[in-house]
């Protein structure tokens, strides 16, 4: 993932203008623009994104290339340069800055994963976990933004709150919505089921391929059991546990043992395809990926749709 600037498909402003540029982004597996501060309303929202991001996302598409857009909160610079700056120097809007450029990036079908700026930065005034709600809930020395700035009363994890409604919108298990589909008081979403620690984890391996100078393994996967003569499962990564496991989406035979891949995931024919092009410059890491993935005994995370925050 390349972090670049933003306007790096055009090499001016921002970006560096030498010539040689073009074939790094293009290097480039993706890219990521830093567009904090990129516009100032909801409207400058709406030129950007006409004049700029769709034409980077089309781009990216064209030669192969994940793109990943900024979304941000809100914005200010005034404790960082000494009250230069106004302290609600762009306003969040109570949540409408940041829905505007989620339900843009959504409805854009280039763009598959948002990087979300971010969760602690507090010098820029972007974090977007839990901060004072009110101005009476800040201490009484210094300048602090609170989320009541714009009038609006908001819990503390609002923002929290609104990033997983954009991820759900994003991977499509929400309808598409120009506006904010919750209310601040909405009681909180109930706390997920914890993940699966790799480190302590022990998945079952049987049996164990080895890789063969060509790059064939000794012994073949089957994508489905013995005997079985329901369709082939495909085989999705699961990074939260490093393992290739069988999607078991839209199965009912018993014999698939793996998981449920969402649907921002590529799927592959087989596991070592899955483990071979997820760690396509590491011999060591798709060995490994194979041991631990040769019947993908373990079932996957029971939370994955919200593990990889904006992907789809």
């Amino acid at each position: 993932v390349g972090g670049v600037p933003s306007r790096w498909r055009e090499r001016y402003g921002d970006s560096r203008e030498e010539p040689a540029w073009e074939g790094i982004y293009n290097s480039l597996d993706a890219i990521h623009p830093w567009h904090v501060g990129r516009w100032q309303t909801p409207n400058n929202f709406d030129n950007y994104m006409t004049n700029v991001i769709e034409k980077d996302a089309a781009y990216c598409k064209s030669r192969g290339i994940l793109y990943m857009p900024t979304m941000w909160a809100g914005f200010s610079w005034h404790n960082l340069k000494n009250g230069e700056k106004p302290i609600n120097q762009i306003p969040r809007l109570g949540g409408d800055f940041m829905w505007k450029q989620a339900h843009g990036y959504t409805s854009n079908p280039d763009i598959r994963t948002v990087w979300l700026a971010q969760f602690d930065e507090v010098d820029e005034s972007t974090a977007i976990f839990k901060v004072a709600a009110t101005a009476n809930d800040v201490p009484a020395e210094g300048n602090w933004l609170a989320l009541d700035a714009d009038g609006r009363s908001l819990p503390a994890d609002w923002y929290l709150r609104l990033a997983g409604e954009a991820q759900r919108m994003l991977m499509g298990t929400i309808p598409l919505s120009s506006s904010i589909p919750i209310d601040p008081s909405d009681p909180p979403p109930p706390t997920p089921n914890p993940i699966p620690n790799p480190s302590t984890a022990t998945p079952s391996i049987s049996p164990v391929p080895t890789i063969h100078a060509s790059g064939a393994p000794s012994s073949s996967f089957s994508p489905t059991e013995k005997g079985s003569d329901v369709t082939p499962a495909r085989w999705f990564m699961n990074w939260d546990v490093l393992i290739c496991q069988k999607d078991c989406n839209g199965r009912d035979d018993l014999n698939c043992v793996g998981g449920k891949a969402s649907r921002w995931m590529k799927l592959y024919e087989s596991a070592l395809e899955c483990c071979s092009r997820s760690f396509k410059r590491s011999p060591d890491y798709v060995r490994q990926c194979l041991e631990s993935s040769s019947n993908s005994a373990r079932p996957s995370s029971p939370s994955l749709e919200t593990e990889s925050l904006f992907n789809r």
